[in-house]
């Protein structure tokens, strides 16, 4: 104990009239008011990532039916308005995701992208589809595509990629219950993205991405975590969230994402979802606009 806490100790000791050779008895449990609770050493990063990862290694590929809960602002100022549709999402690690949204055994949009490009199919009246290129990114486009963050960084919020092997900063939560582990940036124009891990299980339990200015774009709360049935690995520790409580603050919205029966189909797992001008051509979209360009251009 350095200097500066003993004569603390003795302060206190003494404006309680105790001495400090010679304490009075006290009841059962009783902690001095200097006294704090002992921190946990912080573990190294690696320890973190191996901790981590272990849980992500059969989660390369994907695929499971959804429901969504959107809660957003209503037409009139005030006023909230929840809409509700099914969903099935499949990912292949580790960009290439697409989620099908239905109501009432009806396709109404499709959000996917693949190694190079992402897009939105809108198969409204008239259907058309919205293509970026992930390269050509910046927070203008995206803001053309309907989204606060970079298209990749929607993969982040489901918590299913294992954290990089290069070393990465790491510190404890406000609280001190969680670690939470900050990615970079994707690139310029873009912010940071943090992790907060339960130590216990190694779960993620909230994630949060950052525009440049450091203010908060899109975050998840991650819970209950249910097992995925990997082909031909029945002793798996594959596990995901099977809830997702997304907010986007600079829309005022909330995004209420449940899945069930999640597995990992391995070699049985489909390409065609994320398969572009084939998704084009089986929904029959000719419209194309090209959010990086200012005006509409072939995907």
């Amino acid at each position: 104990m350095n200097a500066r806490g003993r004569w603390t100790i003795a302060m206190v000791a003494a404006a309680a009239c105790v001495p400090l050779g010679c304490c009075a008895p006290q009841q059962v449990g009783y902690q001095p008011k200097w006294f704090v609770e002992p921190i946990v050493a912080l573990p190294s990063y690696a320890t973190i990532a191996s901790k981590y990862n272990e849980r992500c290694k059969d989660l390369n590929k994907l695929r499971c039916p959804a429901n969504l809960v959107i809660e957003s602002p209503g037409e009139n100022a005030g006023d909230r308005r929840t809409d509700q549709v099914e969903a099935n999402l499949q990912f292949i690690a580790p960009q290439r995701i697409a989620l099908r949204v239905d109501k009432v055994a009806n396709t109404l949009a499709y959000l996917g992208c693949n190694e190079t490009k992402y897009w939105w199919l809108d198969l409204g009246n008239p259907k058309r589809a919205l293509v970026g290129e992930h390269a050509g990114a910046t927070p203008r486009s995206a803001a053309r595509f309907g989204i606060p963050v970079h298209p990749l960084d929607l993969i982040d919020l489901l918590g299913v990629l294992p954290l990089p092997v290069e070393k990465q900063p790491v510190e404890w939560s406000e609280d001190k219950t969680l670690w939470v582990v900050t990615l970079p940036p994707r690139g310029k124009g873009w912010g940071e993205r943090t992790i907060a891990i339960d130590p216990a299980t190694g779960e993620p339990r909230r994630i949060e991405v950052y525009d440049a200015r450091g203010d908060l774009a899109a975050s998840a709360e991650l819970s209950k975590f249910v097992g995925v049935a990997v082909r031909g690995d029945t002793f798996s520790k594959a596990a995901m969230a099977s809830r997702y409580e997304v907010e986007i603050p600079a829309t005022d919205s909330t995004i209420v994402v449940s899945i069930a029966q999640p597995e990992n189909p391995a070699e049985r797992m489909r390409t065609a979802p994320f398969d572009l001008p084939r998704l084009l051509e089986s929904y029959g979209i000719s419209t194309v606009q090209d959010v990086d360009a200012a005006s509409g251009g072939a995907p």
